[in-house]
């Protein structure tokens, strides 16, 4: 978001112009729009219009100074020195196309959309308060320009409260995007607001960002096609208990408690820490190690020796189920939830 062109714009402020105004903390829905209009320097159409290609005579000379008398003497002169307008003449053509272009304004138009959440919205966007055409507690409007003796440079940014940058309850109604839209389905309502509670499981609340990071993990060998049956829900289940039993039974996590673990992972994953990689490993692991992928691995072999309590297909059958109704899945925002998942 912060490109080349934005600092351009934003460059030119001091920190005494920034201003937060009676802008509320939390998640933002923020547009930018980017409008560029360059011209051409002077200088440096100068330097187009003084191109110039050589005549065809000082070709002709070129040419046959590199000639031997034999190869002189057997050439049809009438015959290259057309050949050699003709090429001139698809010279200039070209350089007249290249000129014409080169003086031509440049006029770009770029949209960046995103969700900041951020104490400071306006101080995070490096926006003064001069620049605000319009604001409140959860919508603001501002305009940034930049000229140049060869153009300008105009940055337009609008923004909306979506949410609390903390996890919390859905609202009523549900938040809707700048262009009124309210998120429907996984990924919208993740976008949108990720800090959303959209599930408990096994008395532990999940956000739209950790449900979501959960439902992309590829299929793993316990999810069979019942999984896809019960929508979005019953496959967030499927993959939460093969994760949690693997979890319980592996004498590496040293008992810590499987809520705080969970915790912890997405949280460091959701702010960006410098430890989210290292903590985040389930995701790694899955998507970044190829076919060598050392936690799939574990949870499969954690998983089997979870079934192999039970000697019997049936009594394996009934230990899974057992896992699944204590990982099952309570759902608290039906939004998120919508729409049906395939294999």
């Amino acid at each position: 978001m912060r490109s080349s062109t934005v600092g351009l714009v934003v460059s030119v402020l001091s920190a005494s112009q920034l201003h937060a105004q009676n802008i509320r903390p939390g998640c933002w829905d923020v547009r930018i729009q980017i409008n560029t209009f360059m011209t051409q320097p002077p200088e440096a159409v100068k330097a187009i219009n003084a191109q110039k290609l050589p005549t065809v005579d000082q070709l002709m000379q070129q040419t046959l100074a590199r000639l031997t008398p034999e190869q002189r003497a057997h050439i049809n002169t009438a015959q290259l020195r057309q050949e050699i307008q003709a090429s001139l003449d698809q010279s200039r053509r070209a350089m007249a196309q290249v000129r014409a272009a080169e003086r031509k304004p440049v006029v770009a138009h770029r949209v960046v959309n995103a969700v900041r959440c951020s104490g400071n919205v306006l101080g995070d966007l490096r926006i003064a308060a001069g620049n605000l055409q319009r604001s409140d507690g959860e919508h603001f409007n501002a305009i940034q320009r930049q000229t140049a003796p060869n153009g300008s440079v105009t940055v337009t940014t609008v923004g909306k409260w979506v949410s609390e940058a903390a996890p919390h309850m859905p609202y009523s109604p549900p938040p809707t995007d700048l262009d009124g839209h309210r998120a429907v389905g996984p990924h919208a309502v993740m976008w949108l607001d990720e800090n959303r509670i959209v599930a408990v499981i096994d008395g532990q609340r999940i956000t739209a960002l950790e449900a979501y990071l959960v439902l992309n993990l590829p299929p793993n060998h316990f999810l069979g096609p019942d999984a896809y049956q019960h929508g979005w829900p019953g496959l967030l289940q499927y993959d939460y208990a093969h994760w949690a039993v693997a979890d319980e039974l592996d004498p590496a996590k040293n008992g810590v408690q499987r809520d705080k673990r969970v915790l912890g992972m997405f949280s460091a994953f959701n702010t960006g820490s410098d430890d989210g990689a290292a903590v985040d490993t389930r995701v790694t692991n899955y998507h970044y190690i190829g076919n060598d992928r050392p936690e799939y691995a574990r949870e499969q072999q954690l998983w089997d020796r979870y079934l192999s309590r039970a000697p019997t297909a049936s009594g394996k059958q009934g230990l899974a189920q057992q896992a699944l109704d204590k990982y099952r899945v309570s759902v608290v925002d039906p939004d998120f939830f919508a729409g049906h998942p395939g294999p």
